[in-house]
């Protein structure tokens, strides 16, 4: 599996601290929500196009409330769900949601 579940709020600091050398792609996912299901196809038919060595983070909303508010409030961005966040040295470079979430738009942020 490409993604990796994170689902403490505590895991917000290794998210951070991973973020330091590294993009950090997070996906929050809503379980009971066909945009999100369509939003994490998206992503996932794509995933091969991202650089294989980023970290992926997979986040489900519906169990996993406590992390998402944590990022919003580590991050400064407004939780919405489905979201993706592309996080850089600790901060929030992009951030979209909902029908937005495109590959296309991911790798744009991101330095050839």
């Amino acid at each position: 599996m490409a993604w990796k579940l994170y689902c403490r709020e505590e895991d917000v600091k290794s998210i951070l601290a991973l973020s330091k050398n590294q993009y950090v792609l997070v996906f929050k996912h809503s379980t009971r929500c066909p945009v999100s299901s369509y939003a994490k196809h998206e992503l996932d038919q794509n995933l091969e196009l991202l650089p294989p060595d980023m970290e992926k983070v997979y986040i489900d909303v519906v169990n996993c409330r406590a992390l998402s508010g944590a990022i919003e409030k580590a991050l400064s961005v407004r939780h919405e769900s489905p979201q993706v966040l592309l996080i850089y040295n600790e901060s929030c470079i992009y951030a979209d949601s909902h029908y937005n979430i495109k590959m296309q738009n991911i790798l744009k942020m991101i330095p050839a």
